[in-house]
């Protein structure tokens, strides 16, 4: 191959060469600057422009550019598995409540059961029995409010489990953006942002922290981890 390539170029006259060396420069300066990174990073300083505002000194230091994937990567459905854990929150203080309930049921009981035949008991016996019928009521509401609660997470399981096994397909970019900003008081931080691109690179679906990202990954995981011990029980 590059034996070819010298003996097309001893083939052409000196003008020729030049020419044509200036257009292939010409092209790897043009593929260059329409590379994924280069329009990724021409997004990324006109959104910190917009972020950190003209009271700051900002100096762009590294962006890491990776593709998404979608069905994972997609706001539906981190919406839907950040549905999941909300639902798993709000169940374990459903049981919590019912837990402390069903014990204030069961002393009210308690004092009933030992002590209706005891005279001296019978207005105290009166109020445990007014307690016991308030006690009951909750429960029940409480147990309906579980019912309904763990119906939803199981249909929001079902379907997050279904789109866990579609297959995987391209949808975007994620770029880690690290920088240097000076504020108008002098203060240095060194700090990074995630920004999640559109697949054509023309717009910023949305942008957070690094920190406030990893923490939300971590949570997402944990989520995925669930329904996968849930898919095996």
């Amino acid at each position: 191959m590059l034996q070819f390539i010298m003996t097309i170029f001893t083939t052409m006259s000196s003008k020729k060469i030049i020419q044509t060396c200036s257009l292939i420069v010409l092209s790897i300066l043009l593929f260059a600057s329409c590379s994924p990174e280069k329009k990724a990073e021409k997004l990324i300083k006109k959104e910190m422009a917009d972020l950190l505002g003209f009271s700051t000194n900002y100096k762009a230091l590294a962006t890491q550019l990776d593709s998404t994937f979608s069905p994972m990567e997609t706001q539906a459905f981190v919406h839907q598995l950040d549905t999941i854990r909300q639902l798993r929150l709000q169940i374990s203080n459903l049981e919590d409540q019912q837990q402390t309930v069903t014990d204030l049921l069961h002393s009210c009981q308690w004092l009933i059961d030992n002590y209706a035949d005891n005279p001296n008991m019978q207005h105290r016996i009166a109020q445990k029995q007014e307690e016991a019928e308030r006690h009951s009521l909750q429960l029940a509401e409480i147990n309906a409010k579980l019912q309904d609660k763990q119906h939803t997470l199981d249909t929001n399981c079902q379907q997050a489990m279904t789109t866990l096994h579609q297959p995987k397909q391209f949808n975007g970019y994620r770029a880690t953006h690290s920088y240097q900003a000076i504020s108008a008081e002098g203060d240095t931080t060194v700090t990074s942002h995630v920004f999640i691109l559109s697949a054509n690179l023309k717009e910023v679906v949305y942008q957070t922290t690094k920190e406030t990202y990893d923490q939300g990954i971590h949570k997402l995981n944990q989520t995925i981890r669930y329904l996968h011990t849930r898919q095996s029980e």
